[in-house]
């Protein structure tokens, strides 16, 4: 994605998308209308109520959770998907069951798989093959599972700089040791991946697996080329290092279509780990693994799965009906549409009141923003500092370093934009760009 700089900003971002249609607020916003008026700021946040913002009340950029309004929205489909799945129980008691994975059409992760083949194949630009889907209960779980099945305490997991933040205490707990590995606006780099593999051998250290963000990163936004991919799996190949993508913004499309998930290079060393949490909701807790045969063949043999049966049996059953009745896709496309405008907003906030020196990525989809401060300018200074003036935070944003395994980024800011309403996200925009611009004048 382009990068925008505060100064002559105008002249080279173009007239930002309009949310004037009913049609769109009412998709959007979850009928998030509203108007400042008397100091308040009216957000119709329910369908038969407004509930007033203050505008000393604190907006939360941090948080990467799913808005509630928009999981409210989805209630009934979840009701519909369950009451269509149950009757199954009558003749067949797999929704119930503990789960035999037997790879017959009686199989109990049979539908599910079917099912999500079918939903992200047409997305993904490839045939997926049911049989190389493995059921998860999420993001986090799969890289659990995946930890349990091909590494072992004392091995080096790399990872990219920055990134998602809960995952190093997943593998510190497999009593593995975490690398950190450079990144640009492109994602991971090649050098830097091959420079940590050189010195874990010199060490005479295994490095296992490497965890990386490719498409609508968290926390940067932005999306690994095809080439740099290509180059990571060739390194990949030839140190025996398992590279797992978490691609779970990849159906979160704004924009032009993302390069195809990892695994579309049938690589034996990709594996793409995915869920329903960005695009259904989290508490579900349903996901899939994709991988080459063997180490799917590995995965059915953990012994979670022998002593359990399949993982979220019952509402992977849930979520594959949801699936099959289309309502799943409907949702979806509703949430591109609302994240599309509530991106846009934001962008909008801060071309406008942004300080000179400030630079941004307008991401192509997913939930984040990646803000980059004048050079020198620490983010939790700034945060500091706006919360002593106002005697509380009136706008909250994650600061880089929390999310930086090295403690870099000190100077950037990642802000989500998916779970707040587009007046919300325009008025924390004008916000954070006070905030700064204190900061600096200080």
């Amino acid at each position: 994605s382009d990068v925008y700089k505060r100064q002559g900003i105008n002249a080279e971002y173009g007239v930002p998308r309009t949310m004037t249609s009913s049609i769109s607020d009412q998709l959007c916003r979850v009928a998030a209308v509203g108007l400042v008026a008397g100091g308040v700021l009216l957000c119709k946040r329910h369908k038969h109520s407004d509930v007033p913002l203050e505008m000393s009340e604190c907006i939360d950029l941090v948080s990467g959770k799913p808005d509630s309004e928009l999981l409210h929205r989805v209630h009934r489909m979840i009701v519909a998907a369950t009451q269509q799945a149950l009757p199954a129980c009558r003749g067949a008691t797999v929704p119930l069951q503990y789960g035999d994975i037997t790879f017959s059409p009686d199989d109990a992760t049979h539908q599910y798989r079917t099912e999500l083949s079918s939903f992200i194949s047409p997305v993904y630009g490839y045939q997926v093959d049911p049989s190389l889907l493995f059921p998860t209960a999420g993001v986090s779980q799969a890289v659990d599972i995946l930890c349990t099945m091909v590494t072992r305490s004392g091995e080096v997991v790399l990872m990219e700089d920055p990134s998602f933040h809960c995952i190093p205490k997943i593998f510190q707990d497999r009593g593995l040791i975490v690398w950190p590995v450079q990144s640009d606006q492109f994602g991971m780099t090649p050098e830097s991946f091959e420079s940590q593999l050189l010195q874990a051998q010199q060490q005479n250290l295994k490095v296992s697996m490497c965890y990386f963000i490719p498409v609508f990163n968290n926390p940067r936004g932005h999306t690994m080329s095809v080439e740099r991919r290509a180059r990571l799996l060739e390194l990949a190949a030839q140190y025996k290092v398992l590279m797992v993508a978490d691609e779970v913004y990849q159906l979160l499309n704004l924009g032009s279509a993302p390069p195809p998930p990892i695994c579309s290079t049938g690589h034996e060393w990709a594996v793409s780990v995915s869920s329903f949490s960005k695009i259904l909701a989290p508490g579900l807790r349903v996901g899939w693994i994709e991988a080459s045969p063997w180490l799917i063949a590995k995965l059915h043999q953990c012994g979670l799965q022998d002593s359990g049966g399949t993982i979220s049996q019952f509402a992977s059953v849930v979520v594959a009906n949801a699936m099959q009745m289309g309502s799943l896709q409907t949702n979806m496309e509703m949430l591109i549409e609302c994240f599309r405008a509530r991106r846009d907003a934001l962008v909008r906030a801060l071309k406008n009141h942004l300080p000179e020196g400030c630079q941004f990525s307008i991401p192509g989809g997913g939930y984040f923003l990646w803000v980059e401060l004048p050079a020198g300018t620490k983010a939790e200074d700034v945060m500091s500092h706006h919360t002593q003036k106002y005697g509380q935070a009136r706008v909250l944003a994650k600061v880089g370093s929390s999310l930086s395994s090295g403690g870099n980024y000190l100077d950037c800011f990642r802000l989500c934009f998916a779970r707040c309403t587009v007046l919300e996200l325009e008025e924390a925009g004008k916000r954070l760009g006070g905030a700064i611009r204190d900061y600096l004048e200080s």
